[in-house]
């Protein structure tokens, strides 16, 4: 048995994850090897039972998404020669094994890759010069001219990789591998041999498939209704190899993977045709400023709720890592785009892989995070000029996303199996969001999906906390806030381990801190009313100054920011990254100095990128006066600095607190007497206007979630 080691490398960058699956020659069986990175080595004889390594790898890889296909042959007796006149081929006994080409297209201006193969029976192909490459992710090489092929002896070699997501990777001369499988599934959709579209409604929605022999682009109809697929004929399709599509009832757009040059056609939908428009080119440069990635959808005008044909959303590389959506003007010869959400604030390597916009100004992405091997939907509203994030869902879908479409009254998720098939999953839009495998129903390589603007009308239902959010400093519950009716409700958090009043929240998390034993217990929302326990985080980093970790303010999911202070009365505002359990120095982040002596009871991260706290500072003849300060955030400038002088002369026993909801900023005032609720004007000169007050001594913490935090003075 050689079950020898097998290196498996990338062909775009070292260090990039990607799903193996092996299927040995010999076995009816696949074998999934799991995330790994590449480069990796592969020990079949750790299997069990142990295998050989010969047979046929599927790598799906994440960042870009593509799939590659490396076949380990099984060495065969070196066949007898047959002497001719002319000459005599010598065949090599034992051909020199190389999986993968030893390019880094991301790193090279101009790639000039060659795949390796040691033959004394055709020579190697000599690539073309070709243009300088833009694309960070590699770009096409020219087509090659191949070798003669001797017949019966082996085929030449293969043609060097024209693919920017890598090609199929072939050590040695072998019998031609189909890049794609297509196994029979009894759930396979049946091709119709018609330009007419057999669908049950002209919602249906488009596809793309990449086809990575030809580096084309195949487009095809499917009703998920009957069950059928139509492929559909584009003209100036070959040789354009798609990344992601968008689509209005009259016109269609794919942006070309290696360079994000956006085709347009012109369409109608049945009977179907396509008729080339026109291309609009990147404006190229650094990465930055001339390429597109991910996803493609028709923006939709939030606020009049008109479809503009001349914008797209998309995903673009940020200036400094990571990556953001864009809006994408189309309108000239030459596209540009402006930032209009930074994904880095979800998670650090959040990548966005479908969009759509549905008719009531949402925009709902399918995206995924390879650092944390996590997938989410994310529902985004626009409030205030902004786009911010509505509802974060982490879903449980085990394959590669990157299609998300309505269909009647459900939305329905697409993606690559490990042996790149189309797998098609529902999603229920209301908690908890319960993902159904529904068959491999899709064609294989299909990549991204468009359905006409109108057809999207589902949203997600969001299981959110209140704006306003109250601690006592009590074990096991916080209290939600009705502003209208000026009511508590009380919500049960199990596993609360402390009586302390730090508290923040997310539309979909929570917190509470212990400063004493630097701790942070953390929840997840399941209903308004209902909490589940997550973690228990632990902070080791030393903080600045004597390390209070009071109070608390949400950036995201995985980001606080919160005060520390000292003897001296120097007041910090510090942000603590909480990915994972423990927290190092390396996971804080000192921001700048508060204007204060001593730190307040609260304080809030707005949609708008601004901190906004309470805090005390001696105003003469007051030592510990009250202020609301408004601060930009990261960088720490103070916007507003506002007297809470007009609610009462300062005692000892008197503490404030802020919250917003319904875009409006609210201030809490809790001293011996009872409570109190002021709405606050958000422009000069900041009016104090009683909304609500209680009578009795309740002392606690307020907390807003940065969904509602939408408006900053």
């Amino acid at each position: 048995m050689d079950c020898s080691a097998l290196i498996i490398e990338s062909v775009n960058y070292d260090g990039e994850l990607a799903n193996i699956i092996f299927t040995p020659d010999n076995e009816d069986i696949s074998i999934n090897l799991g995330d790994v990175i590449l480069p990796f080595l592969f020990e079949p004889c750790n299997l069990v039972p142990p295998r050989e390594r010969f047979g046929f790898y599927t790598i799906l890889t994440y960042n870009p998404r593509c799939t590659n296909f490396l076949r380990i042959p099984r060495p065969t007796p070196t066949p007898t020669p047959t002497p001719t006149p002319t000459h005599t081929q010598t065949p090599t006994p034992t051909p020199t094994m190389t999986p993968t080409p030893t390019f880094d297209p991301c790193l090279v201006p101009t790639p000039t890759p060659t795949v390796t193969v040691t033959s004394t029976i055709t020579p190697t192909p000599t690539p073309t010069p070709t243009e300088t490459c833009t694309n960070p992710c590699g770009c096409p090489s020219p087509s090659q001219t191949p070798a003669p092929t001797n017949s019966p002896l082996p085929p030449p070699p293969p043609p060097t990789c024209t693919n920017p997501c890598g090609c199929t990777l072939t050590p040695t001369p072998t019998s031609t591998i189909t890049p794609t499988p297509t196994p029979t599934i009894s759930l396979t959709p049946t091709p119709t041999p018609t330009e007419t579209i057999n669908a049950t409604s002209l919602c249906v929605p488009l596809f793309l498939e990449r086809d990575n022999a030809t580096l084309s682009s195949n487009l095809y109809s499917y009703d998920p209704t009957t069950n059928i697929t139509t492929p559909l004929t584009l003209p100036l399709s070959s040789g354009f190899f798609g990344l992601t599509m968008a689509q209005t009832a009259t016109k269609l757009w794919i942006c070309q993977n290696s360079n994000s040059t956006i085709r347009e056609w012109n369409i109608t939908l049945n009977p179907w045709s396509a008729v080339f428009s026109r291309d609009i080119t990147s404006p190229g440069g650094a990465p930055s400023l001339g390429s597109l990635t991910g996803a493609l959808c028709v923006y939709r005008d939030p606020i009049t709720n008109i479809v503009n044909p001349n914008l797209l959303v998309s995903m673009g590389f940020r200036n400094g890592g990571g990556f953001e959506l864009v809006l994408v003007d189309i309108s000239g010869s030459v596209w540009s785009k402006i930032p209009i959400f930074n994904l880095t604030t979800l998670s650090a390597d959040r990548q966005v892989s479908a969009i759509v916009m549905n008719t009531n100004s949402k925009m709902i992405t399918l995206n995924f995070d390879t650092t944390l091997s996590q997938k989410y939907v994310t529902q985004f509203k626009y409030v205030s000029g902004s786009w911010i994030v509505d509802i974060d869902i982490l879903i449980s879908v085990p394959t590669l996303i990157h299609s998300l479409f309505q269909w009647n009254n459900d939305f329905y998720i697409g993606s690559y199996t490990p042996l790149g098939f189309g797998a098609l999953d529902l999603i229920q839009t209301s908690q908890p969001y319960t993902t159904t495998f529904l068959g491999n129903l899709l064609q294989s390589e299909t990549i991204e999906s468009s359905q006409i603007p109108g057809c999207v009308t589902l949203e997600f239902d969001p299981a959110q906390l209140s704006c306003g959010i109250y601690s006592r400093g009590v074990v096991g519950y916080i209290e939600t806030y009705d502003l209208v009716n000026n009511t508590l409700t009380q919500v049960t958090l199990p596993n609360d381990s402390f009586s302390s009043f730090p508290i923040t929240h997310t539309i979909n998390k929570l917190w509470k801190g212990d400063p004493v034993n630097k701790v942070i217990n953390e929840w997840v929302t399941l209903t308004p009313a209902s909490m589940s326990f997550v973690r228990t985080i632990t902070v080791t980093a030393t903080l600045p100054g004597n390390g209070w970790l009071w109070p608390f303010g949400s950036v995201s999911d995985t980001k606080l920011i919160m005060f520390t202070t000292n003897l001296l009365g120097t007041v910090n505002v510090v942000e603590m990254d909480i990915t994972s359990n423990v927290v190092t120095n390396s996971e804080i982040t000192q921001l700048f100095q508060v204007q204060a002596t001593n730190l307040g009871e609260s304080i809030l991260y707005t949609s708008n990128n601004k901190i906004i706290l309470t805090a005390k500072k001696s105003s003469p003849p007051f030592t510990d006066l009250y202020f609301i300060q408004q601060y930009s955030y990261p960088t720490g400038t103070l916007e507003f600095d506002i007297s809470t002088l007009p609610l009462g002369t300062p005692t000892a026993s008197r503490y404030y607190s802020l919250f917003e909801e319904s875009n409006r900023i609210y201030i809490v005032r809790m001293d011996s007497t009872g409570t109190s609720v002021f709405l606050v004007g958000l422009t000069p000169p900041h009016t104090f206007t009683l909304v609500w007050s209680t009578t009795g001594t309740n002392y606690g913490v307020w907390s807003a979630s940065r969904t509602c935090n939408t408006v900053n003075f």
